[in-house]
Formats: structure tokens, sequence, C-alpha cells
């Protein structure tokens, strides 16, 4: 992983058992949340959604599940999380 990577992407993975305490109020208000993606330096602050039943369904959608054409970054409904993952991101501007 390069040194830029390292630096300016922070990922906290959320799982229930471990739980941050910081984003519990986010999983009871939308379970699909699977994690979060922050680039330092930027207006990268998004959570990563992966939705079980619908591979593309945050193409589309938001956070609280209401239609949005941005979407949101998600893993794809077969992937789980772990450091070789591939992250879809879609426009989101």
């Amino acid at each position: 992983m390069s040194n830029i990577k390292k630096n300016l992407i922070a990922f906290s993975f959320l799982h229930e058992p471990a739980m941050l305490p910081e984003f519990q109020e986010l999983y009871q208000r939308n379970p699909d949340i699977v994690g979060w993606l922050k680039v330092d330096g930027t207006r990268i602050d998004y959570p990563i959604m992966q939705n079980p039943q619908d591979a593309e369904y945050y193409l589309n959608h938001g956070f609280d599940k209401e239609e949005n054409k941005n979407g949101l970054p998600f893993l794809d409904v077969h992937s789980r999380i772990s450091d070789s993952d591939i992250l879809l991101i879609h426009d989101i501007t």
C-alpha cells in the first residue's frame, strides 16, 4: 500500500460485535452501513454501504434509503470487509 493511501484514506469498518460508539446511531438508522471512507484534505467523507438484496441499490439511493441520483460508495453484495475488497465509487459529485 502506498504511503499516500495510508496517510489519506481512513477506513473505519463496522462489525456489530465491535461497533465503534460513534457509529451506533448510524447503524440503528440503516444497518446496511459497513464502514466509512474519509480522505483528509478533501470533501470525501462518506458512509460505505452494502445492500444484501440488491448489489446496485446505492448507485441511486442515499443513506436514509431515499432516491438520490448521486448515491453512495458501496461494496458489492458478494464482498466482505477485508484489506483486499474493492470499493465501488461512482460519480457522486
